[in-house]
């Protein structure tokens, strides 16, 4: 299993930036009116394809956009946010039945996030071009992190789809003290899962590993 380390974490810090830069031009063209956010379902995000590289990319203001750009003041930077940055390899041949159950919880989770007030942010894209995903949730404050893990959905994810779903994941959670403008992720806690040995057995023991970057 692999250990928590930096190098790992800066591959995965420049894709968190990826999408915490989308966010904050997303917010930026609702607060300029440049984009028709007329017809924008907050319960799906936007669904595309970035023209640059193929690569399949959503972004979710589940609250909408006018509370984003109310809480940030168009992204001056006045907010202290949290994240949670979320990375999973996939096993090598997903079953369809798996990718259907894979597909329906990402749809019911983009739902539900309309109901935690403090998750302001969700987004998920591709790695590479038909390759593994990662995700970004921006939040209010991290005990909203909390209260979205302790809840069924997110259990059922846990316990029952990702160690069918996934060979490993790395969860990292800390703060954005600049809110949008933040120029870097101020990680607090990595933690790692490794899925292999429990797929080959299942009584064996899920491997687990966390790493706590700052004091």
């Amino acid at each position: 299993m692999l250990s928590p380390n930096e190098a790992q974490y800066a591959e995965d810090e420049a894709h968190m930036t990826e999408m915490l830069e989308l966010f904050k031009r997303e917010t930026l063209s609702f607060v300029d009116g440049t984009l028709p956010f007329d017809t924008y379902d907050k319960a799906v995000g936007w669904d595309r394809i970035l023209e640059a590289d193929g690569r399949h990319f959503v972004t979710q203001f589940p609250q909408g956009h006018a509370v984003m750009s109310q809480d940030i003041g168009g992204t001056s930077g006045a907010s202290f946010l949290s994240f949670v940055g979320f990375f999973g390899h996939r096993v090598v041949n997903v079953t369809p039945d798996l990718l259907s159950q894979m597909n329906q919880f990402t749809s019911s989770l983009c739902a539900l996030l309309c109901d935690h007030p403090d998750i302001l942010l969700y987004g998920y894209a591709e790695v590479k071009a038909k390759g593994d995903y990662y995700n970004l949730v921006v939040l209010r404050h991290e005990s909203a992190g909390m209260k979205w893990r302790d809840g069924a959905l997110h259990q059922q994810a846990v316990n029952g789809l990702s160690p069918k779903y996934y060979t490993s994941i790395r969860i990292h959670t800390g703060d954005l003290p600049d809110g949008l403008d933040s120029t870097q992720f101020n990680l607090k806690r990595s933690v790692l899962l490794d899925y292999t040995a429990h797929q080959k057995d299942p009584n064996a023991p899920i491997q687990r590993e966390v790493k706590l970057w700052t004091q």
